[in-house]
Formats: C-alpha cells, structure tokens, sequence
C-alpha cells in the first residue's frame, strides 16, 4: 500500500482521516446507511465520498445533496466489467458529480479502467444507467 493510503476500518476514523473515500456497496440501502453515517461522522469539507455502487439515479441525488449541506463532495463511479477485464484494466467507469471532485478521483479510477466517460450531475436528474451504457459503448473506445 501506498505511504498516501489508509486501511480504515471504523466510518468516524474514516470521516475524521480520510480526505477521499472510496465504496462499492451492495445496494441502495448499503451505500444509503455508510453514506449518512459517514457524513454523521463529521468530515472534514471538500472530502470526497466517490461511490461507486450501481445505484438508482434517485438514491445518488438525494445523497449529493445531503453531502453538500456540510461541504463534502459526493461522487457516483459506477464500475462495469469483468475481474478480468479490469484486472487488465478494460473496465468501463462511468463517472458524476462536481467537476473538481472528479478530477481529484480520475487517476485513481483509471487504474481499473480503460475508459471514464463523466457525465455532469446535472443530467444524472433524468439519467437512464442502461440509456449511458449504450452511449458510451457507441464511442467505439474499446
């Protein structure tokens, strides 16, 4: 492990240390329950919560929202493929939220990706996971 990374086990050890956080979580409850007790733990402001769990357009909204009453950047980094595809890193990131969170994550993200198509959050309001998918399959970057 990196002398810049933390193996944090407790969420207010997590919220109290870390200045950029990374979840893949089950479902929407899961990421729900870690995201608020993350943000409960008090963090520090301009700390990243990128998660990046399929979850439902909605739930990722509400989330944001409650991340920026108290400063804290909430990403969505939906990761699609294979262990072995990203293994070789051949995975697909589809990537939202503020643009100076994003590009604070993008490098870490490009470890386990071959591409990362970001969408604004403004379009994440009305946006179809499979409608993206599609789209970004149609760029021919594979």
């Amino acid at each position: 492990m990196s002398p810049n990374t933390n193996s944090i086990c407790v969420l207010p050890d997590l919220a109290r240390e870390c200045t950029i956080v990374f979840a893949m979580l089950l479902n929407d409850a899961a990421v729900e329950g870690i995201v608020e007790a993350f943000l409960a733990a008090n963090p520090k402001p301009n700390t990243i919560f990128c998660d990046c769990s399929t979850i439902y357009p909605d739930t990722t909204s509400a989330l944001q929202s409650k991340a920026s009453e108290l400063q804290v950047i909430y990403l969505n980094g939906c990761i699609f493929g294979r262990p072995d595809a990203i293994q070789a890193h051949k995975g697909l990131v589809i990537s939202a939220g503020a643009p100076e969170g994003r590009a604070r994550v993008t490098h870490s993200l490009s470890v386990l990706s071959l591409v990362i198509h970001h969408f604004i959050y403004a379009l994440l309001r009305t946006w179809d996971l499979s409608s993206a998918t599609k789209h970004v399959w149609s760029l021919g970057k594979w």
